[in-house]
């Protein structure tokens, strides 16, 4: 799986990664987007450490934007329309294996290392 991990993020994001770890293996969800289309997946959530600077396929990713765990749990918490259902869904799971991910506040530690969801 940690193959498919690095062909993924070098395919999207031009990105090397490391440290890769699935923290969510059990995720799954069902979402219907605004065309109707329904999905229904199971997905394992991984993380990673990013090993180079991002370079996005514009055919998979629309944008990107380097954040912390807590400023993503922030804002995940008051625009959800903003997000993917299912980023939405599975980061109370994904959250406390990120650096400034704990609970302290509620939402996160807010550590000053920069994060990639």
């Amino acid at each position: 799986m940690e193959d498919a991990v690095r062909r993924r993020a070098a395919f999207e994001l031009g990105l090397s990664v490391d440290m890769i770890e699935c923290v969510a293996p059990e995720f799954g969800y069902v979402a219907r987007d605004a065309s109707g289309i329904q999905e229904n997946e199971h997905c394992p959530v991984f993380i990673a450490r990013a090993a180079s600077d991002l370079s996005l396929n514009p055919d998979e990713v629309a944008q990107a934007q380097w954040t912390t765990a807590s400023e993503l749990a922030l804002a995940a918490a008051k625009a959800p329309w903003a997000f993917s259902p299912w980023l939405v869904e599975h980061l109370p799971q994904v959250l406390p294996h990120l650096p400034g991910g704990g609970h302290d506040n509620g939402v996160g530690r807010g550590a000053g290392e920069r994060e990639h969801a």
